[in-house]
């Protein structure tokens, strides 16, 4: 069970590590990494890329943390009433109170393995501000 548990843990983080890295060449291939010659500009292109990395990555590891404790659930309530009313036809009379919307949403799991998100970038972070 733990040997198992452990499994799932490295799966996510190595597809984490695997997406940061194409990312990273991403975004040296943008800035033309590889024609470059002086020093100072490839460490200033490796900063770049690992920061731009990191903040991207701990930005979405925090989104969906947000999420999960349901930050954004008056948002997307209020779309879904403001979708009603605007829409003709689509049924004001089976309309969900706020209580009932958040207690549906809430009913469901809670979202598992978004830490590696926050975790690689900020590794990726890290690496950026040593370059």
């Amino acid at each position: 069970m733990e040997n198992n548990r452990f499994k799932e843990i490295l799966i996510r983080y190595a597809i984490c590590l695997g997406v940061a890295t194409a990312l990273v060449f991403g975004v040296l291939a943008l800035r033309e990494f590889w024609a470059q010659t002086q020093v100072s500009q490839k460490i200033r292109y490796l900063s770049d890329a690992f920061s731009i990395t990191g903040i991207l990555f701990m930005s979405f590891g925090a989104l969906f943390f947000l999420s999960d404790e349901g930050s954004f659930d008056g948002i997307g309530w209020a779309m879904k009433s403001a979708i009603r009313v605007i829409i003709p036809f689509v049924g004001t009379k089976d309309a969900e109170t706020y209580k009932s919307y958040k207690d549906r949403k809430h009913s469901k799991p809670k979202m598992k393995g978004y830490s590696c998100m926050f975790i690689t970038g900020l590794v990726c972070l890290v690496v950026g501000i040593v370059f």
